[in-house]
């Protein structure tokens, strides 16, 4: 069984290549471990710091497809229809 690097595949569907209902076919649990840390708090805001520095990546880059995909499709229509 191969294991996938999550991070590039979250990065993947965060950019529009593929979605998270394609993910969800071939993703099955298989060990559940519960594991406690215990966090100084510069150490939990210097973790909160990266996980809010991942989160507006991710948000940025949605923005600039949703922009692309937006100017891309300026004056196109779903269908067409000629008067004659």
């Amino acid at each position: 069984m191969r294991t996938v690097n999550n991070e590039l595949l979250v990065d993947y569907v965060s950019k529009g290549f593929i979605h998270k209902s394609e993910i969800a076919l071939f993703r099955k649990i298989q060990d559940v471990r519960l594991r406690y840390s215990l966090f100084l708090n510069d150490k939990y805001e210097r973790r909160l710091d990266f996980l809010q520095r991942k989160l507006s990546k991710y948000s940025i880059n949605s923005q600039q497809i949703l922009e692309q995909r937006r100017t891309n499709n300026v004056g196109k229509t779903l269908y067409s229809k000629s008067i004659d």
